[in-house]
């Protein structure tokens, strides 16, 4: 028994006390994630077919897919419009058949080696605007995948979640430490400046912090502190992990509001019960 464990909240204590439990929560989360990028691929459906913004024949026509050989001629078969959209309604049927049937072994099996494979399809068919959410939802997935052939060694589950919380982590402390090498990020201007951008800014916020500069700076420098420093939410006490991911939770919902930036709420979020995990399995 973890001594310690009196100060946990009663659900994170029952949600990821077992690595079932906790590889369960990554993969709920994460599922929902890609049926919202899903839906929203397929909403934007005009925009695959010939003429529009992502037409195969421009697409297609990178070194990597051009060519008349095998692969390319099957690739251009499946991620033309009408292969790409068949693509998407599947890679939906089997994220609904998954949120719904959870424990299903053999679904299980099917509905992850689904998702696997569309989303390598559809990182080589939307390769534009590609970023750290849909890189770690690629990592989630694969090691989901991964953690099948847990049913012949049940340390899989064990390593499986400490990579995707390995992972996490370094993505939020290498983020930490690129910022602090940015002029703008030192000199407490940099969420301004974001916030005043016609791509991800908002005016409403920009003109906040335009007229508060000290907010500006503090929330400038508290990102790179937190980030860079946030591998420490394994070693602390759990209550004060929290804070860690508590913080996470709330910078992800305030870029997903002011930015747009919805993918990564549910990317990194995914990556929460994996940490929780890990920070008290090391103690037992």
């Amino acid at each position: 028994m973890i001594s310690h464990l009196s100060s946990v909240p009663g659900w994170v204590d029952t949600s990821v006390r077992t690595p079932g439990s906790a590889i369960l929560l990554v993969r709920f989360v994460a599922l929902a994630g890609i049926l919202v990028s899903t839906l929203e691929h397929l909403s934007n459906w005009r925009q695959f077919r010939a003429g529009g913004l992502f037409d195969w024949k421009i697409m297609g026509s990178r070194p990597e897919l051009a060519g008349g050989g095998a692969l390319a001629s099957a690739l251009s078969g499946v991620l033309s419009f009408h292969g790409y959209l068949a693509v998407l309604g599947i890679r939906l049927l089997a994220i609904l058949l998954l949120l719904t049937n959870p424990h299903v072994r053999a679904l299980e099996a099917v509905g992850l080696t689904i998702i696997l494979a569309t989303t390598i399809l559809i990182n080589l068919r939307s390769p534009l605007g590609q970023d750290g959410a849909d890189q770690m939802a690629t990592i989630i997935f694969t090691s989901l995948w991964i953690n099948l052939f847990a049913v012949w060694d049940s340390r899989i589950t064990h390593a499986c979640i400490w990579f995707i919380a390995l992972q996490s982590c370094l993505s939020y402390c290498v983020s930490g430490v690129a910022k602090a090498m940015g002029e703008t990020w030192r000199r407490g201007e940099a969420v301004f400046r974001i916030f005043n951008t016609q791509t991800y800014g908002q005016a409403a916020a920009a003109g906040f912090l335009r007229d508060h500069r000290a907010m500006n700076a503090w929330l400038t420098w508290s990102t790179v502190i937190i980030e860079t420093a946030f591998p420490l939410v394994l070693v602390l006490p759990l209550p004060v992990g929290c804070l860690f991911l508590a913080w996470g939770f709330a910078f992800h919902l305030m870029n997903a509001i002011v930015m747009g930036l919805n993918s990564f709420l549910w990317s990194f979020a995914a990556t929460y019960p994996a940490i929780v995990y890990c920070a008290l399995s090391w103690r037992s």
